[in-house]
């Protein structure tokens, strides 16, 4: 009888329920994931050495243990060493490297921070830049207080010590210091002493990381190491060329700096230098840009380049820069896009008929989302030669983004034809492919692909994306995941996992990851619209368009292509959803 009633009565609810609440929920529609690549946030790695700090001399003595000049020296060289390393955004010399070439050199420290001594130095190891940390505070306050007990003295002390540095930051190509800041911090410690462990000093023992010296100098470190990675980032990473032949143009840095196929430097020739008439100081150098390279292979520590453009024979020992069109997408603000633009409009003034400078600036000009002028310049390099591979691909590219998916394939298939068989290209028509409703056509380009670079971490989201249209939601969150590892400042693969989540029928999980999406990246639209999606797919229309105002109230914060297309994505669901609650009354 209680069966009866309980199945009567959940009935009755299922009858008295909206029907949008009794249906079951379905899988967000596969498009809805489909997400334009995130912003360019590499880094190229910048070859450093720390040079062994010079110190004012001076000895600190406690209990059995001291600590003099040459004890703070190697703390301070070892955790700078160390704290390089740690960002991933430095080759960092070996200390021990460094002190053999000075001393083979025969040059002292005060030799190594004048600006004609640190360009030799460099050069001779190979660094771009030297970094020259000076002790020049060392100061010691101990207050104790002691007492005898049974006969024997009993002490207890408090010891602080204050460190205080200049750091100096020497660009061995210009001899400029392109970064300087003084830090000082104090660190305290306190003890019990006994009289009869004083009898042997054992004067600079062990390390010092752990005693006061050591956690003074830890945060000069720290505060020099967030001021340096903010300085250094903002000076342009800088190579040479060390050959030019048959097989192409060959410079220094591969993968250990970060280089990959496809990316642009700007080629400067080094003219004579400029010097203080009255002290003979080196004060620069004069260079001149003569030309534009693109890597076409990466070794280990070295790349060969070839040249789309230059105004004169590019040879050994220029010098390469990296620049605002370094890589499509990497002009992130304005005062950037201009600087690519001038470069671009420089090399079309030694070749006014190059279609790949055309093709390149076409790439970024749609970047910034200036879409009639992006198709102009692509356009025109395809008058100039219909075979030009790398206006097929940025024109595919374009095409994408604009929706034209079929267009967009016929285009990448003509460059992969023309032998431009990059990462990128593949990934552009998987993608193409993908929205195209080809999933397993999608996912042999994907794949190739990733073949081709492992951490082309748009062919990874794009094969997550390919797998939830298969069905596959399991796949997807791994894709997804993975892809969070490789661009973890991109919010697309944390509302992935979340949408695959909810079509395995793991509401809960799903709202959950949709929440933390938000609270990762408050800033970022795209978590905001896949919680209105979630919504939409419950059958809360009213709550998801309450979510996609709030994305038009916060258009004024667009700041990159993944937060244009969110922005224009919801524009249109508020039309939608709102012709859909008139026309249905809920």
């Amino acid at each position: 009888m209680l069966r009866k009633f309980a199945i009567a009565t959940l009935c009755f609810v299922a009858l008295s329920l909206p029907a949008a609440l009794c249906e079951p929920a379905k899988p967000v529609p596969v498009g809805e994931l489909y997400a334009p690549p995130p912003p360019a946030n590499r880094v190229l790695k910048k070859r450093v050495a720390v040079v062994p700090p010079t110190v004012s001399g001076f000895r600190i003595i406690r209990g059995n243990v001291a600590w003099d000049d040459r004890a703070v020296a190697a703390t301070m060289a070892d955790l700078m060493t160390t704290a390089l390393v740690a960002t991933d955004r430095f080759v960092v010399m070996n200390r021990t490297e460094l002190d053999k070439v000075v001393a083979e050199q025969q040059l002292g420290q005060a030799g190594l921070t004048s600006p004609d001594t640190a360009p030799k130095v460099g050069r001779l190891i190979g660094v771009e830049y030297l970094i020259v940390p000076s002790v020049t505070e060392a100061t010691v306050s101990i207050d104790s207080k002691a007492a005898s007990i049974a006969g024997i003295r009993v002490g207890r002390s408090k010891i602080t010590v204050t460190i205080g540095a200049d750091i100096h930051v020497i660009n061995t190509a210009t001899s400029e210091v392109v970064a300087a800041k003084h830090v000082q911090h104090a660190a305290s410690d306190s003890r019990t002493d006994f009289a009869a462990s004083y009898a042997d000093i054992a004067i600079g023992s062990g390390g010092t990381a752990d005693t006061p010296v050591g956690k003074a100098v830890g945060p000069c470190v720290d505060e020099w190491i967030e001021y340096a990675v903010r300085e250094l980032g903002s000076d342009p990473w800088r190579s040479r060329v060390a050959a030019v032949d048959a097989d192409g143009i060959t410079i220094t840095g591969g993968t250990d700096k970060g280089l990959r196929v496809g990316d642009r430097f700007e080629v400067l020739h080094q003219g004579d230098e400029i010097r203080d008439p009255d002290t003979g100081q080196l004060l620069g150098v004069k260079s001149s840009l003569v030309g534009l390279v693109e890597v076409m292979s990466v070794a280990d520590k070295f790349s060969t380049c070839r040249a789309p453009a230059s105004s004169q024979p590019i040879e050994r020992g220029d010098i390469l820069r990296e620049f605002a069109g370094s890589w499509d997408g990497k002009a992130a603000d304005p005062k950037q896009a201009q600087a690519a633009q001038t470069t671009y409009n420089a090399a079309l003034s030694w070749d006014p008929n190059n279609p790949e400078i055309y093709a390149m600036r076409g790439a970024e000009l749609a970047s910034e989302g200036k879409t009639e002028q992006a198709m102009a310049d692509l356009a025109k390099a395809l008058e100039i030669d219909p075979n030009c591979a790398a206006a097929r691909d940025k024109q595919g590219a374009a095409y994408l983004s604009q929706g034209k998916f079929d267009a967009a394939i016929t285009d990448f298939s003509k460059a992969l034809d023309l032998g431009r068989r990059t990462a990128d290209v593949y990934t552009g028509r998987g993608t193409a492919l993908l929205q195209g409703g080809q999933p397993d056509d999608a996912i042999q380009d994907l794949k190739q692909a990733l073949q081709l670079d492992p951490g082309a971490v748009a062919a990874i989201f794009g094969l997550g994306t390919a797998l939830y249209a298969k069905g596959d939601y399991g796949g997807a969150v791994d894709e997804f995941t993975r892809a969070t590892k490789v661009a973890p400042t991109w919010p697309d693969p944390l509302v992935g996992i979340a949408l695959a989540r909810f079509a395995a029928g793991d509401t809960k999980g799903a709202a959950q990851g949709i929440d933390a999406a938000i609270k990762a990246f408050p800033d970022a639209l795209r978590p905001l619209y896949g919680r209105a999606l979630l919504l939409e797919a419950q059958g809360r229309p009213r709550d998801a368009l309450e979510q996609h105002r709030r994305i038009a109230d916060l258009a004024g914060r667009i700041h990159t292509q993944g937060d244009r297309d969110t922005a224009q994505r919801s524009q249109a669901s508020i039309g939608r959803l709102e012709g859909a609650i008139h026309t249905g009354g809920r």
